[in-house]
């Protein structure tokens, strides 16, 4: 896994550690209902074998419904933010999901050229560059 340096520090661009404690009480006083109605919308259409990449997944909640209501042979749970992912893993434990999850800190670019998904889901994330400068 690479790390960029930005300002002195060892950081993924777009690093959510700092706001990961009140992340999804702000998205609800922001968005409200309608974000995390706008995440299922295709919910439906992940087969339940799929293999999953989620890309900058936040606190989880999504990975839980995909986990409740599809049942993937798979997911890649890829976070810039090591809070993040810690509240995404501590969701799954503590709600008791099922499920193969492979929880990984870093970015786009830290994915193996081989790896292969049926479906890749992101959520408020931007791609800025797939090719290194």
């Amino acid at each position: 896994m690479r790390n960029r340096l930005y300002g002195g520090k060892n950081e993924y661009r777009g690093n959510f550690d700092w706001i990961a404690p009140v992340y999804d009480t702000l998205a609800f006083i922001v968005f409200g209902h309608r974000l995390k109605q706008a995440q299922v919308v295709f919910l439906n259409r992940i087969p339940p074998t799929a293999s999953v990449l989620i890309v900058g997944g936040g606190s989880g909640w999504l990975l839980e419904q995909i986990l409740r209501k599809r049942e993937p042979k798979q997911v890649v749970y890829l976070e810039t933010s090591a809070q993040m992912l810690a509240l995404a893993s501590q969701r799954i434990v503590r709600k008791a999901l099922v499920g193969s999850v492979d929880f990984r800190v870093g970015d786009e670019t830290s994915l193996q050229p081989d790896e292969r998904f049926d479906v890749i889901l992101t959520l408020l994330y931007w791609i800025f560059s797939l090719k290194q400068p």
